[in-house]
């Protein structure tokens, strides 16, 4: 029995080819996306610990210093002095540019021949114009041969290295061949030098970045121990590998807020498959009514309907792998760019194909497609025989269910406010309560159609008949029109609520902007990136700027970056801002905790100003402490006020310059804030100032200059978000489409009555036409709603347990207007092929018992 079951299975399949089609290619798509944000963000982030490991080698330690580096001398001393078991190693690893090649950028990794032997062996092959010893040679770089290949220069050719505002000359000393294939793609755009190069090309005579210390397992713990005792006070010993966790801590909530989006797809080419197999169960009711009474058992019918659901999720899975890696490959380029933009600097030479991933993508895929398919089987195994000869039978319970369905909607509604009231910092359970709110969506569905259908019967009616048609007709044919519906409207209403996301983030931006943008002109040194310059700007400019004709104040800052911690079992990147405001610079700064005169009175006496993000992942406010790693050791520092901030979620520190300069031997700048008189010029002050000797290679902007690339930056970050959103619109099209073809394909013998009664076959596509832009109407009138809970939920909720920072929910007409051309235009378009195809029947042909 079971093989003549699977045959006529097949053969119903066979016959329904595009409708099985449809279906896979909605869980292909689904699991596409999925599978391309995971090599994506994986790529990227596989790309960073590559790099990084190649650069540390088989260090098990680090010894790091504050801003100002290590001395030389320290190493100089642990070189001739580290206890037995213990081997050290000099680094500078900083990032150039290249100003010859469009300004790309390069990994300069400066490091001592004479100590390497215990740490890297990464080089294999090299060819070299110069010594055996190239490393030594002054000035002389070697680099991967695949990425003089992209550079396109060899041995003993020249080119431009370029560090904050200094620019050197450098000679291609070598061409190496990586000495396996994990180190030829960790060594792409990096480019090693000897120490002492490498201070020369970045001016950082006399320091050094880190020392890289490897000892033996079995004398670990105490040789780590001597060394710590043995270190000054501004120097730390640490365990290889924290600086770089806590940098890749940093786009954690941005990859997690990807994953979530790519989910979200999946989950419309899972009501896809649902509606899919419930389709084909309603299809084939007086075959399956047939076989049970035949004998056939519940069971066996329930193990086919699953089985069939297995094989489409397997076929579906495999081609959304294959899918998802061509995606992938065009993902992983925009999440690379806002990647570098935000955090930390990566160059993505080679996709990760994660095996993790792949079985991830394949048990949403086969699984979820199961489950998506059990409604439908317990529904054919429960109907009796004789009754499932019937559509009406079905249609009928639809109608009756649909009260309960949306009772337990808005049990599920309950539950998403509840979990979204959680006191909890958790993102995971924030995007359950999402899920759960479509869950509850999805099931209101069927009774708020047949409500709003009601209401739109008086509207409809002065159409004439066929009007009258159209809206009976929505509800008529609830089964199938319920689960399009919904698919649609949760695909628009993600829309909406991510639209209105953004424009709300992006009006808090512009907003604070405003405020934090005082000054007229910036100057600062050349960058490569967010959170990773160390140049800083010529010494004397700030004396010289204060000086040219028109300027009434300058506000010098000191960015570093400070391996502080633990925060929750991990150290963490922070950055600490050195600040001399001009007086009125402190406007900048919205307070959201304290007044500002209280706040700014304890600044100058020592405290500490700190970001909304740092406040809110600290668990810290005004008149709390935060320890920071000082040359003197850490030391505790009171918290004046709590201020607004978005540039970065992992927070900044505003310190008195006065303060820094008593804890830090540091004293260079890396940006000013120059403002000038009313009655003059910025933009002639601004050449004023570029004319300075002083300001050669630094990078001068207006304000209105600095807020467009400010507001560029995040329009390219939320840019990924967009294309997510826009694959999920398409996974959802893809549904609808099926499921309205379905839809009025079935229909086949109705349309066939009709005909015969009279009506032409413009009427039919009318008919048929008015429905599809009913369901379209009725998805986006339960979009919009839906669309408004789920963007409150993600900028009081799952925004403020990602980034930290807080901004208004702003609603606009533009989202719902753009949700109802979407909705209506998407549904017209899938209704386009039925209603052509049922136009064209012959009456004959439609009442015709297959």
């Amino acid at each position: 029995m079971i093989p003549l079951l699977v045959r006529a299975g097949a053969r119903y399949h066979l016959l329904h080819r595009w409708q099985l089609a449809l279906a896979v290619l909605g869980v292909a798509l689904g699991v596409a996306v999925v599978v391309a944000v995971d090599v994506a963000t994986g790529s990227a982030r596989r790309a960073l610990e590559l790099s990084t490991a190649a650069v540390a080698g088989r260090a098990t330690h680090e010894i790091v210093g504050g801003p100002g580096g290590v001395p030389d001398s320290v190493h100089v001393r642990l070189f001739g002095e580290a206890p037995a078991g213990a081997a050290v190693a000099p680094v500078i690893d900083r990032y150039v540019r290249l100003p010859d090649h469009g300004n790309r950028v390069l990994r300069l990794i400066g490091l001592d021949p004479f100590a390497e032997r215990p740490f890297r062996s990464y080089v294999g092959s090299v060819t070299s114009t110069s010594e055996p010893g190239v490393l030594l040679a002054r000035r002389a770089l070697l680099i991967e041969r695949s990425t003089a290949a992209s550079l396109n220069v060899q041995s003993g050719d020249t080119i431009r290295i370029a560090f904050g505002v200094q620019t050197s000359a450098a000679e291609i000393g070598g061409v190496f061949d990586a000495a396996d294939d994990l180190s030829r793609r960790a060594l792409a755009d990096a480019a090693l030098a000897d120490i002492a190069t490498a201070q020369e090309l970045t001016g950082s005579y006399g320091t050094i970045d880190r020392i890289d210390v490897r000892v033996d397992a079995r004398a670990r713990p105490a040789v780590a121990e001597s060394l710590r005792a043995a270190l000054p006070s501004d120097l730390r010993l640490v365990a290889t590998g924290a600086r770089t966790g806590a940098t890749a801590r940093l786009s954690d909530a941005f990859e997690t807020n990807l994953t979530a989006l790519a989910l979200v797809a999946l989950v419309f080419g899972l009501f896809l498959i649902y509606n899919s197999v419930a389709f084909s169960v309603v299809q084939r009711r007086p075959l399956l009514g047939l076989l049970r009474a035949q004998g056939v058992t519940a069971g066996e019918l329930f193990a086919l309907i699953l089985l069939e659901a297995a094989l489409l999720g397997v076929v579906a899975t495999l081609l959304g792998i294959a899918g998802g890696l061509a995606l992938g490959t065009q993902l992983v380029r925009l999440v690379a760019r806002t990647i570098n933009d935000l955090y930390y600097a990566v160059n993505v030479s080679a996709l990760r194909l994660d095996a993790l991933a792949f079985m991830k993508a394949a048990l949403l895929g086969v699984l979820g497609t199961i489950a998506a398919a059990v409604p439908s089987a317990l529904e054919a195994v429960h109907v009796r025989p004789r009754a499932a000869l019937a559509r009406a039978v079905l249609e009928k319970r639809a109608l009756r269910q649909a009260p309960w369905l949306a009772a337990a909607g808005l049990i599920c509604a309950a539950v998403t406010v509840i979990l979204l009231g959680v006191p909890t910092r958790s993102v995971t359970l924030g995007f359950a309560a999402l899920f759960v709110l479509v869950l509850a969506a999805a099931l209101v569905t069927p009774g708020a159609t047949m409500l709003l259908m009601r209401a739109l019967r008086p509207v409809t009616s002065r159409a004439g008949v066929i009007g009258r048609m159209a809206t009976r007709g929505v509800t008529a044919s609830l089964s199938r029109t319920a689960p399009a519906i919904a698919a649609l409207s949760v695909a628009l209403a993600v829309g909406i609520a991510v639209a209105l996301m953004i424009d709300s983030f992006r009006t808090g931006v512009v907003r604070w902007l405003d405020q934090t943008l005082q000054a007229d002109i910036y100057i600062a040194a050349p960058d490569v990136g967010a959170n990773r310059s160390l140049a800083t700007l010529p010494a004397g400019l700030a004396d010289a700027a204060r000086n040219v004709p028109g300027v009434a104040g300058v506000s010098t800052y000191r960015q570093v970056s400070l391996l502080a911690g633990p925060v929750r079992g991990d150290a963490d990147l922070v950055r600490l801002f050195a600040f001399d405001p001009y007086e009125q610079h402190r406007a900048a700064f919205e307070l959201l905790d304290v007044p500002a005169q209280t706040a700014w009175r304890d600044f100058d006496r020592g405290a500490v100003l700190i970001s909304e993000p740092l406040a809110w992942r600290r668990g810290t406010a005004a008149g709390d402490t935060i320890v920071l790693p000082t040359d003197r050791g850490p030391a505790p520092f009171p918290v004046a006020g709590v201020y607004r901030d978005y540039a970065t979620e992992h927070g900044v520190v505003f310190m008195a310059r006065g303060t820094y300069e008593a804890w830090w031997r540091d004293r260079a700048l890396t940006s000013l804030a120059v403002f000038v008189h009313d009655d003059a010029d910025a933009g002639v002050v601004l050449e004023r100032i570029r004319r300075l000797p002083s300001a050669g290679g630094t990078i001068l902007r207006l304000e209105r200059g600095l807020r467009a690339a400010t507001l560029a930056v995040f329009d390219r970050t939320f840019l990924i978000t967009g294309v997510l959103r826009l694959l999920a619109l398409i996974v959802a099209f893809v549904g609808v489409t099926g499921a309205l073809m379905a839809l009025q394909l079935e229909r086949a013998r109705e349309i066939g009555v009709l005909r015969a009664t009279g009506l032409t076959p413009l009427q039919v596509w009318s008919l048929l036409t008015s429905q599809t832009a009913l369901m379209g109407i009725a998805a986006t009138a339960l979009a919009a709603p839906l669309g408004v809970a789920m963007s409150w939920a993600m900028v009081h909720v799952i925004n403020r347990r990602s980034f930290g920072w807080t901004f208004d929910l702003l609603i606009s007409a533009g989202p719902f207007v753009q949700a109802l051309a979407a909705g209506v235009g998407a549904a017209l378009l899938a209704g386009i092929y039925p209603a052509l195809r049922m136009a064209r029947l012959r009456p004959a042909q439609a009442l015709r018992e297959e």
